[in-house]
């Protein structure tokens, strides 16, 4: 077995760009921005998608999304 496969955990880009579009519609929805509770309120309950409140400020603030 090779090492670098047991280290290299990064998802692959088209998933994280998916998640960064899913924010971005949940941070612009209703014509005003949100904050990060908000954003997860919104990926539950419209588009049944659920993630930790710490990996949405990760990748708000890794986007620039603030």
């Amino acid at each position: 077995m090779n090492n670098c496969s047991l280290f290299n955990n990064r998802p692959p880009a088209r998933r994280v760009t998916k998640v960064r579009d899913l924010i971005m519609k949940a941070f612009l929805r209703r014509g005003y921005k949100k904050c990060s509770r908000s954003i997860k309120m919104i990926l539950e309950n419209e588009f049944g998608i659920i993630y930790n409140l710490k990996k949405i400020r990760r990748l708000m603030k890794k986007f620039a999304i603030v």
